[in-house]
């Protein structure tokens, strides 16, 4: 016989005891164990669920069993005692009963009371099993619109971050984040194939997240060590990888990421948290729905990434141009983005705005094309004319680049990269802070190289005085809040950019002279 839920059986008993009976329904009830001392057998026969059964256990004494159609495994006792008597009273005294405790019916003592209290316990019981079924149900209603919700959340949560496919990888972190938050395991990953090129360089990825940094740790461990040992699954599971890794527990979620239906990694729901039930279907549609919506991130990401670089080269080959009229400015456009990224980076400027800062270091003297090349290759000092043309290559620049799309943030450090901070610089002598930010990084970073590299009427100058020439320009050519954190990044990746176009310059030298 099933068991009764223990506050149905608690509730049945208080309500016998209302009725002026002894309650029977639970394991240590008191009537329960007087009848047992009385030599009941711990079960009564009950016709139907629509009448009570009766089995007399000793004079005046009779116990009184009902079922309930919602749970007819089960029966809910209650012990009736219409008088005092011997066996009732040596019974207590066996049971440790208080006999002043034992209630007895006043009034009628014929088999007609006994049949009215069956019939008032039996509705009791029927309108107590209804209501905790009713609880129930409201219960299951209400976890049921929880995960309803959840899900909802994630998705509504995840459709509004598709439309940055050009940061996966922040992306991804969010993902999990918002399953770890949803879910009830101690750490959720993803995990990419070690052979599969993704174009947004996260093949050989793994993401690890959770509420303590020691789990994730060897969460990090156990996945890397799994992922080389075994295939990643192509089809949604449950494992049990904990004789292999404790880490996992007994119960893992996997669920694979599809890209154009090619399986390019998985995501992992791993240890569920101490004392939770076992895996859920919730669970198992939680993850499949994000990784449902990772696959089209992911191929997004993959056409954005293509499409900058095509943007990118395109753009190069404007830089490019520059470089074949003036073999001494190879390589300057790059390591200017370089330095100006770099000082926007320790700004603390949001990565977007670095990969704008990056952007317009590569392009900001494209506007040099325009001028001539007596001009730009002259070995000697210019004159007033020719500095005039040669001031005229920012707008020159701004005025190429300004029709092409996905360069609109980057025009004002085209146009302004040569103002100065107190207003002398060109082309139109702006000053202060009225200089947009991107043409004041890029100021200092142009003016460094420009001091750092050789050119063909002067050689590079010694990293102090380039050093010394930053700082006394601080207030005057330079923002003074930014000077600081140009001045504190590491130069050796920018050293190596200076080598390697010097070595370049060389060979390209040496073939020439071989060709002569």
């Amino acid at each position: 016989m099933s068991r009764i839920p223990s506050t149905v059986a608690s509730a049945a008993d208080r309500r016998a005891t209302l009725l002026g009976m002894l309650p029977a329904t639970g394991e240590d009830a008191q009537g329960r164990v007087l009848a047992t001392a009385l030599g009941w057998a711990g079960c009564s026969h009950v016709p139907n669920e629509r009448q009570a059964g009766f089995t007399p256990i000793a004079e005046g004494a009779a116990m009184i069993a009902v079922t309930c159609g919602r749970m007819p495994s089960v029966q809910f006792h209650a012990l009736h005692i219409a008088h005092d008597s011997a066996a009732l009273r040596d019974a207590c005294a066996r049971a440790n009963v208080p006999i002043a405790g034992v209630p007895t019916l006043r009034g009628e003592t014929s088999p007609m009371g006994l049949e009215a209290a069956g019939e008032l316990f039996r509705l009791t019981v029927r309108d107590l099993v209804a209501a905790y079924e009713a609880e129930n149900a409201l219960s299951d209603c209400s976890e049921a619109l929880e995960q309803s919700y959840d899900t909802i959340d994630l998705l509504y949560t995840l459709g509004q971050a598709t439309g940055r496919p050009h940061e996966p990888n922040k992306f991804l972190m969010m993902v999990l984040d918002e399953l770890l938050a949803g879910m009830r395991f101690r750490w959720l990953a993803a995990v990419f194939h070690v052979d599969r090129a993704l174009a947004t360089g996260l093949n050989d990825s793994v993401f690890i997240r959770s509420h303590d940094t020691s789990i994730s740790r060897a969460a990090d461990q156990a996945v890397r060590v799994w992922r080389e040992q075994d295939e990643l699954p192509i089809a949604g599971s449950v494992v049990d990888l904990s004789e292999r890794w404790s880490i996992f527990g007994a119960q893992t979620i996997v669920e694979p990421v599809m890209v154009e239906g090619e399986p390019v990694g998985v995501l992992l729901a791993g240890d569920l948290a101490p004392g939770e039930p076992p895996v859920r279907t919730f669970d198992c549609r939680m993850l499949a729905a994000a990784a449902a919506q990772l696959g089209p991130m992911l191929r997004a990401a993959e056409f954005v990434s293509g499409q900058r670089e095509l943007f990118l080269g395109t753009v190069r080959s404007l830089t490019s141009a520059i470089d074949a009229k003036d073999p001494y400015t190879r390589g300057h456009s790059d390591r200017v983005a370089h330095l100006a990224a770099e000082t926007a980076r320790r700004l603390g400027w949001p990565e977007d705005a670095v990969e704008t800062v990056h952007l317009a270091g590569v392009v900001h003297d494209v506007g040099k094309i325009g001028v001539p090349e007596r001009v730009l290759l002259k070995s000697s000092g210019l004159t007033d004319e020719e500095f005039e043309m040669m001031k005229k290559h920012p707008e020159i620049g701004h005025r190429i680049l300004e029709g092409i799309p996905g360069l609109e943030a980057a025009l004002p450090g085209v146009l302004h990269h040569h103002e100065r901070w107190d207003g002398r610089g060109y082309p139109h002598k702006l000053g202060g802070e009225n200089i947009p930010a991107i043409g004041r990084v890029l100021a200092i970073a142009d003016t460094f190289d420009a001091m750092s590299s050789s050119r063909a009427y002067r050689k590079k100058l010694e990293r102090d005085v380039v050093l010394k020439e930053i700082r006394d320009c601080t207030g005057k050519q330079f923002d003074p809040d930014m000077v600081p954190a140009f001045l504190s990044q590491d130069f050796d990746v920018y050293d190596a950019m200076v080598a390697d176009g010097v070595e370049q310059i060389t060979h390209e030298s040496l073939e020439r002279n071989l060709a002569a």
